[in-house]
């Protein structure tokens, strides 16, 4: 038991050593196969225990409670490491999200000059290359990923990529022609999070469109429909309220005076 615990202290050690996520190159996430051998390997240990080591130590009672502790010891820090290595990749992968939308993103993406205004031919780089990674680690992870390890990673993936698009957003002015172009990528990065199987995830990437519509509608509609998005949608009223300042007529329009801003 040991050798075990030492031989998972090296590997969490390796995984937590990455770099931040914010460099230019993308966050290596081979721990993430790891949990998969881990989990492997903590069953075929325990397995092991009860068929091999557990019957022959029932009369030595002093014993047998002694091994038994360590084993649960032990199993209960691999099982606090896994939840460290797994936060470690979430924090990796959202941090690479945010430097490659800053990158790439253009001020005049979501408020175009007017005589610059053309029909938008899909999504702005900045959501291609984000699109493309999360593409890479969505498939990554259910290659090398299994049962609730999996399918938790992703939901908590999906919903700090949503996280990560809102703030995002709330960095630019957004004109009514440039939310058409911001419902583009809208839509793409639904498609994406689609790949994921999650109710949950695809319901909150539903309520983007909501959110895209708060830059399209009438300056009077907003108030009723920011109340409707943070009820249907569970989003809090206050960001959403944030991301409606981000409207370029936010002022002209007097929606600062109908928000009480």
């Amino acid at each position: 038991v040991g050798f075990v615990e030492q031989m998972f202290n090296e590997i969490f050690t390796l995984a937590k050593s990455q770099a931040s996520g914010d460099g230019p190159s993308e966050p290596n996430l081979f721990f993430l196969a790891m949990v998969h051998e881990i989990d492997v390997s903590v069953r075929t240990l325990t397995e092991y225990f009860e068929a091999n080591v557990d019957p022959h130590l029932a009369a030595d009672t002093t014993l047998h409670a002694t091994l038994l502790n360590k084993m649960r010891v032990t199993l209960s820090m691999i099982e606090r490491q896994v939840v460290v290595v797994l936060e470690n990749a979430l924090h990796l992968i959202t941090a690479h999200v945010k430097k490659t939308l800053n990158d790439k993103q253009k001020k005049t993406d979501f408020k175009p000059k007017e005589d610059a205004v053309a029909m938008f031919d899909g999504p702005t780089d900045a959501c291609r290359s984000a699109r493309t990674y999360m593409n890479n680690v969505i498939e990554y992870v259910q290659k090398n990923m299994v049962g609730d390890n999996r399918a938790s990673f992703l939901h908590a993936l999906g919903c700090f990529f949503f996280d990560t698009i809102l703030s995002h957003i709330k960095q630019y002015t957004v004109s009514s022609n440039g939310a058409l172009q911001l419902a583009q990528d809208a839509s793409e990065y639904r498609v994406c999070v689609g790949k994921m199987s999650n109710s949950d995830v695809i319901r909150k990437f539903e309520g983007l469109k909501g959110v895209v519509n708060l830059f399209l509608v009438q300056p009077c509609t907003v108030p009723s429909m920011l109340n409707d998005l943070a009820d249907t949608y569970s989003l809090p009223y206050e960001e959403l309220k944030g991301l409606v300042q981000m409207r370029s007529d936010f002022k002209s329009s007097k929606l600062n005076r109908m928000l009480g801003e």
